[in-house]
């Protein structure tokens, strides 16, 4: 493979607790939200998130993410397979859902690869 390793995949969906201010109450739960259409690239900058908007990007610095798990089992809303990425960042944990056949085995190994190469647990 030449240039800079990247997994790209394409019909991510988040969920995660929407971020809330440090001056509320620690045992104050936030609330819970989904947001679909994403598209989740992985590489050397970090975690990029595409959407679900036009030309909406957000991406997360490696400095940032202290654990990432992925290639659990789980299940969209409408019940379709998918497969998890569970990220741990320096304030929060958020979870990606992905199509099965976006996150398959070479997709892994990639991640693998590249998570190693970034992450320092």
């Amino acid at each position: 493979m030449r240039g800079d390793p990247q997994v790209e995949l394409r019909g991510a969906v988040l969920v995660g607790r929407r971020v809330v201010p440090k001056v509320e109450s620690e045992t104050s739960s936030s609330e819970l939200v989904t947001v679909k259409g994403l598209v989740l690239k992985i590489d050397s900058r970090g975690l990029t998130v595409e959407g679900p908007r036009p030309n909406v990007v957000h991406t997360v610095s490696w400095q940032r993410v202290r654990t990432i798990e992925a290639g659990n089992s789980a299940m969209f809303e409408d019940a379709r397979p998918a497969r998890s990425i569970q990220v741990e960042l320096d304030d929060r944990r958020v979870q990606f859902l992905v199509p099965v056949d976006a996150l398959g085995d070479d997709q892994m190994t990639e991640l693998d690869q590249i998570v190693g190469a970034y992450v320092t647990s």
